[in-house]
């Protein structure tokens, strides 16, 4: 797997605070709307929403031409690799940006750890078909490697092309790398960093994959591990008209769990339980016995059933669906960690809060070609959308540039 230099526009360092997208997937409908309506340049505008019965094509297509017209992107002088870094209260994370292969996503060597849902890969075909730019670049990690960490590390001894503060107060530092012989000291560390495995952006992997076929190209940042933190996917189950505590607890207590009362609301501190909240008020449930072993030792397929989101997935969502008038319309909303608790407490549903799984689970798992179930894992910091904007109409040529970069030829 080979990082290839990309051709585009990067985000204007004068427009960056402006341009560049809050998080998107950890908005509500309501924020995203609230976030365009206040800041005319976002370029939240140009990006889908996730749900079909709501998303604008022709409008996301406005927005990207509206902020190309006015000069908020520059072209990159040559074909570049760029260095990253975002400073957040989660730490500093650096990546390098470049292409890989579709074929490297195809054909599983760089590996997927969650399970994707065919219809959402699919409204991002259309998203893609429509605005024929990618500009939210597929994470990737490998474990921590000294090369790549020495080499990022001459790059930001340098002064930065971008040194924003956004909106969140996040820091956005950006290096462009033209130099051809600096571009293949960095991709040759990360090829020799070892396995590669998808972060976040699944979907989005899927999508451009299928936009532009196995010769064509992802955009894909590339990180360390060790400089992600992986926070919890709850669930709220939606749809539970009248919904009691009292209903809730006899409905577990009749498939085998034993919900406590806890006093005050709040995650849980290890794997193997989970908080719930109907009306206020909070339970605790064992999702496996305690002299169980929580499966972290475990690989592949057996690691992922033995996860809280697999064991909530299969059965205890199962339970809590039977209590709706009309279990067709009960829903199973995933909500990040990031969202806070107390949006998991809401009329007519069931809040269930999780432990999060950690990174180097995650790396097991994917390592031994298991796969998570969809949303069970949040990572963060989260890349920022808005910063290139990169074409992606037609697969890229099958030339052989790969091959005689890599020999140095």
């Amino acid at each position: 797997m080979w990082l290839e230099p990309v051709e585009g526009h990067l985000v204007d360092h004068d427009h960056a605070r402006d341009v560049v997208a809050p998080p998107y997937d950890s908005l509500t409908a309501a924020d995203r709307r609230a976030v365009v309506a206040g800041e005319p340049e976002t370029f939240l505008a140009a990006l889908p929403t996730g749900d079909r019965a709501i998303d604008d094509l022709a409008a996301n297509r406005g927005a990207l031409e509206r902020l190309l017209a006015a000069g908020r992107f520059d072209p990159l002088p040559s074909p570049s690799l760029l260095v990253q870094q975002l400073d957040t209260e989660y730490g500093a994370t650096v990546a390098i940006i470049g292409d890989l292969r579709a074929s490297d996503y195809l054909d599983g060597r760089v590996q997927p750890h969650e399970r994707i849902r065919p219809a959402r890969r699919d409204d991002l075909v259309e998203h893609l078909r429509a605005l024929g730019v990618v500009s939210s670049p597929v994470s990737v990690v490998h474990r921590p490697d000294v090369e790549v960490t020495r080499r990022t590390d001459v790059v930001r001894g340098r002064s930065p092309r971008i040194d924003a503060r956004l909106r969140d107060d996040v820091r956005l530092r950006v290096w462009v790398v033209d130099d051809p012989d600096e571009q293949h000291g960095l991709a040759a560390a990360v090829e020799d960093a070892g396995a590669l495995t998808i972060a976040d952006g699944h979907h989005r992997a899927a999508a451009i994959a299928a936009h532009v076929g196995p010769k064509g190209r992802v955009l894909t940042a590339v990180s360390p591990s060790d400089q992600l933190r992986v926070l919890a996917f709850h669930r709220r189950v939606d749809g539970l008209t009248g919904v009691s505590a009292e209903a809730v607890t006899d409905a577990l207590r009749s498939r085998g769990y034993a919900p406590e009362p806890l006093p005050q609301g709040g995650g849980p501190d290890r794997p193997g339980r989970v908080h719930l909240v109907v009306a206020g008020r909070w339970f605790a449930v064992a999702l496996r016995d305690d002299a169980d072993e929580p499966g972290l030792e475990l690989t592949g397929t057996d690691a992922a059933a033995s996860l809280d989101a697999s064991l909530v997935d299969a059965a205890l969502l199962d339970a809590l669906r039977a209590l709706g008038p009309d279990p067709d319309r009960v829903t199973a909303t995933p909500v990040p960690a990031t969202a806070g608790l107390a949006s998991l407490d809401a009329p007519d549903a069931v809040g269930v809060a999780l432990h999060p799984p950690d990174i180097d689970e995650l790396l097991r798992i994917a390592g031994g070609g298991g796969t998570m179930p969809p949303k069970s894992t949040y990572l963060v910091p989260k890349l920022r959308s808005g910063v290139l904007v990169i074409p992606r109409t037609t697969p890229a040529p099958e030339d052989g540039t790969v091959e005689r970069r890599r020999d140095g030829r």
